[in-house]
């Protein structure tokens, strides 16, 4: 009985320590040292979360890279081109090697000035590509955003679990100890003096348990932002008040959804450009002007002693394509039409999927914040029914099964009010989304080629080269 007895302080003392808020020490290796605490907000990780993402990286190098082909489309369209050339014959069949033989150089420029229209349509179609990678960009990192939101509040809901099941660790040993002296004075009989000590097992055994998925959410935490994986955190956080849903009729809120979601705005630029594919099929199968300009000098002599000429043109030109009696072409134009039908019905399934979705989120709420009040309730019965079982229990005119009974209901309660407060914490978030709408500042985010190229390669290789090590 001492062994148990000890064994119980010691589980009590440890739970102690966590609940006065001292780091919960991981137990992954015997000798591991002890790991330095750092205090986060739910902003600050927010950024430290983006900044170490790679998919962050990947999202801001693809913005990058079609802002890049932008300009480079805009330049090959609409501005022209140049070039040069130069060259000398040094050795033939009947000559020998020499070098004061004829050199040829030239220099041109090149202009398209018009060609139907064609080079219009395809500069709004990059245009339109353009501004679809920055929506994506955007999105990704609210999406980002979410994440991180998830991710702190996964780890912040299991340290208020653990905070629960160190307190019922508490009052069971306390339950425990009251037994075994009413056991003793002949009060119990030895029946309740091993509920008492099985239920006082399962109170540790779910203190371990709690312990373990805490360590698990904090790897997480750390390893999203680049962190040693053992080191201790503290959230600066306290779980809000559940706010009032905010009473928007289901409509306003598919409004709301159309005009703010990336993905819609994203699929009405790809039927944009469905739109001007389509156009351009059907103009390839149409006559063709065009008009250019090119201008070009050619030298002899690289020093112009042998003759040096400078010629121009304008040229126009009308074509009539014909294919093989037009019938090809007009297989064309019926895929590009049904290419064309297609993307309208992608627009039509996501639209679809939006009010689907709009309607789960809404309704999700609603029932939570009445699971919330009537959490509420159940607690306060649960209470107060632990509090007349414990008293009857050490009077003498109950038995440990209903005690045993009244603290499961109280704990079940306290952890069914805790996983409601946060998941409906999280949810505010997801109806927010679902309504296209930003739950992080991007403005207080900092983005660079540096942030994002130099500076994360060097830190994944310090990574990967320390792993090798």
């Amino acid at each position: 009985m001492i062994y148990i007895k000890c064994r119980k302080i010691s589980a009590l003392l440890s739970a102690l320590i966590f609940c006065a808020g001292s780091a919960v020490a991981f137990s992954l290796t015997a000798n591991a040292s002890a790991p330095q605490k750092e205090t986060f907000t739910l902003d600050g990780y927010i950024r430290a979360y983006i900044k170490n993402s790679p998919a962050a990286v990947q999202d801001f190098n693809a913005l990058k890279t079609a802002e890049i082909n932008f300009r480079n489309r805009t330049v090959n369209l609409f501005l022209p081109s140049a070039g040069a050339s130069a060259g000398a014959t040094l050795l033939t069949k009947n000559e020998s090697l020499h070098f004061d033989g004829p050199y040829d150089a030239s220099l041109y420029v090149n202009w398209n000035i018009f060609n139907s229209g064609r080079d219009y349509l395809a500069y709004k179609k990059q245009k339109n590509l353009l501004e679809t990678s920055r929506m994506r960009f955007k999105n990704s990192l609210q999406e980002l955003a979410l994440s991180a939101i998830k991710t702190f509040y996964d780890l912040k809901r299991k340290e208020s679990l653990l905070e629960v099941a160190a307190r019922d660790l508490e009052e069971k040993l306390e339950q425990y100890e009251m037994t075994r002296l009413l056991y003793r004075d002949g009060l119990k009989t030895y029946t309740d003096f091993l509920q008492s000590e099985n239920t006082l097992k399962n109170a540790e055994l779910d203190m371990e348990q709690k312990t373990a998925d805490y360590n698990s959410s904090l790897i997480n935490f750390n390893n999203q932002i680049g962190r040693e994986i053992m080191s201790a955190a503290k959230l600066d956080y306290e779980i809000e008040t559940a706010p009032e849903f905010y009473q928007t009729s289901f409509d306003d809120d598919l409004q709301t959804a159309v005009a703010n979601r990336e993905d819609v705005n994203r699929e009405i630029l790809n039927f944009q450009n469905a739109k001007i594919d389509n156009k351009l099929t059907l103009m390839n199968n149409l006559p063709m002007l065009s008009a250019g300009f090119n201008l070009g000098n050619n030298t002899d002599d690289i020093f112009g002693a042998r003759g040096n000429r400078t010629d121009y043109s304008v040229s126009l030109s009308f074509s009539v394509p014909i294919g093989f009696l037009w019938i090809d072409k007009y297989n064309d134009v019926r895929v590009s039409k049904m290419d064309l039908i297609n993307n309208y019905m992608d627009f039509e399934k996501l639209f679809r999927n939006i009010k689907e979705n709009i309607f789960n989120v809404r309704n999700s709420l609603k029932f939570q914040l009445t699971s919330i009040d009537i959490s509420k309730n159940n607690l306060k019965i649960a209470q107060e029914r632990l509090d007349i079982a414990r008293a009857k229990y050490n009077e003498g005119n109950a038995d440990s099964w209903e005690l045993y009974n009244a603290q499961e209901q109280y704990l079940s309660a306290l952890i069914r009010d805790t996983n409601l407060k946060y998941d409906y914490q999280l949810n505010i978030y997801s109806y927010k989304r679902a309504l296209g709408l930003d739950i992080y500042d991007e403005s207080k985010l900092v983005l660079d080629n540096k942030d994002f190229t130099d500076d994360t390669i060097k830190r994944v290789e310090r990574g990967f080269l320390s792993d090798k090590k």
